[in-house]
């Protein structure tokens, strides 16, 4: 952990932070921990820091340590909607889709511009069987970002459910 109070001597949070998520993508988890206890370190106070943290115990196999970290980065603010966006992800993937609704709803209502959180809650709402209300929020994903083909596929996945053919 010298190794990156040394690198970053003015506390720059983000630089660790990109290191972070590089050793992640790259599957070195151990390298990801460190440089997460580094910038934990630099900004305790830090919701993004929480959210990236939450990452990195997910990638581990801890989902429980996860919504812990998720959860403390929504006591420090409550406001952040990417928060409140993975811990809907996490609940849902842990099979808990109402509050996993709760969660996503919360996240659409502090960001209404996220396309990926309306996506995630169409996705939600589909397998809750709530499929008026899933294509609602799938169209919401794609006014927000027209080029979101996840949420192209889902919208499509759930009129397909409803008896309407896709159309290539």
């Amino acid at each position: 952990m010298g190794w990156f109070k040394k690198k970053d001597p003015a506390g720059d949070v983000e630089s660790v932070l990109k290191r972070v998520v590089a050793y992640q993508k790259a599957g070195k988890l151990e390298k990801a921990k460190d440089a997460m206890e580094a910038a934990l370190e630099l900004a305790p106070e830090d919701p993004k820091v929480w959210c990236i943290e939450s990452d990195i115990r997910g990638a581990s196999g801890d989902p429980g340590s996860a919504l812990f970290s998720l959860n403390y980065a929504i006591s420090l603010d409550a406001s952040f909607a990417p928060a409140w966006l993975g811990k809907g992800e996490l609940l849902d993937a842990r099979g808990r889709p109402k509050e996993a609704l709760d969660c996503l709803t919360e996240a659409v209502h502090l960001d209404p511009s996220n396309s990926y959180a309306w996506d995630a809650r169409g996705v939600v709402l589909s397998k809750m069987g709530k499929l008026e209300e899933a294509l609602a929020s799938f169209d919401q994903a794609i006014a927000a970002d027209p080029k979101n083909a996840l949420a192209h596929a889902h919208k499509a996945e759930v009129l397909e459910q409803r008896g309407i053919p896709r159309v290539n």
